[in-house]
């Protein structure tokens, strides 16, 4: 019940989380990359992921 809230306070916060996460899942699917039983990544693994990737600042 916490990630689930944590999850949707980063989604009130940040437009791009929800966006993000839908189009990674979406690939991991595709990409068969989305199975925790197949010893790859969970969906939790991947909104974590994009939620690092959105806090890291970009060296341009």
């Amino acid at each position: 019940m916490t990630r689930s809230m944590i999850i949707k306070l980063i989604s009130s916060l940040d437009e791009r989380f929800q966006i993000l996460s839908y189009l990674v899942k979406t690939w991991a699917k595709i990409h068969d990359v989305n199975s925790p039983t197949a010893q790859t990544m969970s969906s939790m693994s991947i909104i974590s992921l994009v939620a690092f990737h959105l806090q890291v600042p970009r060296m341009y």
